[in-house]
């Protein structure tokens, strides 16, 4: 792991040059020199995809200082996403059902979610159940199926 003085160099360029500490983070110099160096190199430290200040709560403030307006709802943004993500499974292998009806579903998809908003409230469920239905005969459910086998095929390695 990189030291803490050099990930901040990368991640910040030079203190005087590049940025000024305000109230303990670096804000951006902006002039056309400053921008014609340091800002093109934004992913010389790709190690942590942005910007690193020692810890998770100092990160977080870091980044709502970019909201004056709205920090407390930032941090809470935040914070819900770290808590609450969710990532499909990777496969060990192309799902075929994806590759032949992915442009089918998401079109449907698309549909469903239009459809669903002007539905009337009292049509909502009978709106977005019918569509669902669509979706699992356009192909759906071979998608559901062979994602099922895959996985369950994945986790007996």
């Amino acid at each position: 792991m990189f030291p803490q003085d050099v990930l901040f160099t990368l991640t910040n360029g030079i203190e005087g040059q590049y940025y000024m500490l305000e109230n303990g983070f670096p804000k951006a110099i902006t002039t056309d020199e400053a921008k014609k160096t340091f800002y093109n190199n934004v992913d010389i430290a790709i190690i942590v995809n942005g910007k690193d200040y020692g810890s998770l709560e100092k990160n977080i403030e870091a980044t709502t200082l970019a909201f004056p307006d709205y920090r407390e709802l930032a941090k809470q943004s935040i914070l819900n996403g770290l808590a609450d993500g969710y990532i499909e499974p990777r496969f060990d292998r192309p799902i075929d059902a994806e590759n032949k009806y992915n442009k089918t579903l998401v079109d449907k998809s698309q549909e469903t979610v239009v459809k669903s908003i002007l539905a009337k409230p009292e049509d909502f469920n009978k709106t977005f159940d019918s569509m669902t239905q669509e979706f699992l005969k356009l192909g759906g459910q071979a998608v559901i199926d062979e994602r099922r086998a895959a996985y369950k095929e994945m986790k007996s390695k």
